[in-house]
């Protein structure tokens, strides 16, 4: 598909299976949708992605609940094509990043009691006109991809430099998003004994990375300062803290949602996931034991949306 001659094409298509699945049943899905709800077609067709944000909480839970029907209709239409076994792969590679995000953020609490947790978000700057989510072919594609690859390779140098073995683990996922393009989330966890200011140690980070960066126009927003309520997430958390199960669960879920395009576009073995391993268990230290036991949880057990623990304790503007 090409636009006006002097831009760019909006996205590019490659004819496959995949590719036919998909157009065809969004077309199918799209007209049924128009003769039997033509109201929510409007909705949801008729605005622009900017103005969704100012939409009334009704409106956006039945735009939501409109394109989770869609999600979910190609999935089973996907799987009915021959390609239940890529799906199920997907889904089980979630399960294992999910699983690995929250066994490795418990085995840093246990071993430090407490832990300064941080939420940026790395992407390149707006400009005008905004190219950020279009690209003019496959290999144009691929290449913006690695370049975002190799920014995150020393961003992650330079975080380990900055704080050695207070660092407990860190956590990325490169995503592809239709306005913001190629972006990267961080999860990092810090030793909370050494490091307690939620607002300003991740702020270091971003303005480190932003000064390294800064030619590239990739810019790093420190999201811990978004959360401005006295019970922010973005904080020393520690061993006994009754709310360490549901955190680590939702930030595994943020992080570990299945992203079909993002798999199927990353070029050749290259990862849009990545991380700290768990560590083999170590003797018990030596000392007194502590006078309180680390509350118990299942790790697919807490894995669920941020959203519903900010709902639960009535943080109406929660951004996680």
């Amino acid at each position: 598909m090409s636009g006006d001659d002097d831009a760019a094409p909006d996205f590019y298509t490659k004819r496959s299976p995949i590719y036919e699945i998909v157009v065809n049943r969004v077309k199918e899905w799209l007209l049924a949708l128009q003769k039997s709800n033509v109201d929510v077609f409007n909705l949801i067709f008729g605005i622009e992605p900017s103005v969704y944000r100012i939409q009334s909480d009704e409106d956006k839970k039945i735009i939501q609940q409109a394109i989770n029907d869609l999600s979910a209709y190609l999935r089973k239409l996907w799987m009915l094509k021959g390609n239940r076994e890529k799906v199920h792969s997907y889904r089980k590679n979630a399960t294992e990043v999910s699983r690995q995000i929250i066994n490795v953020a418990k085995q840093g609490v246990c071993n430090t009691s407490k832990i300064l947790l941080c939420r940026l978000d790395s992407g390149y700057r707006y400009r005008v006109p905004d190219r950020r989510g279009k690209f003019s072919s496959k290999e144009d594609y691929e290449i913006r991809f690695k370049r975002v690859s190799a920014m995150r390779d020393e961003m992650l140098k330079i975080l380990r430099k900055m704080f050695g073995k207070e660092l407990i683990f860190f956590f990325w996922k490169i995503e592809c998003a239709p306005i913001k393009g190629l972006h990267i989330h961080w999860f990092i966890g810090l030793n909370g004994s050494k490091h307690q200011d939620r607002i300003n140690v991740p702020r270091r980070i971003a303005d480190k990375w932003n000064e390294c960066f800064e030619k590239d126009d990739f810019y790093t927003h420190n999201l811990s300062s978004h959360q401005r309520h006295e019970d922010a997430i973005l904080r020393v958390i520690d061993y006994r803290d009754p709310l360490l199960g549901r955190i680590l669960g939702g930030y595994a879920d943020y992080l570990s949602k299945i992203d079909y395009l993002g798999k199927l576009r990353t070029p050749g073995n290259m990862r849009t996931f990545g991380g700290t391993k768990l560590k083999k268990t170590q003797k018990s230290k030596r000392g007194p034991k502590r006078s309180k036991q680390m509350h118990h949880f299942d790790a697919l057990e807490v894995r669920r949306p941020l959203q519903e623990l900010s709902m639960e304790m009535g943080w109406q503007e929660y951004k996680g």
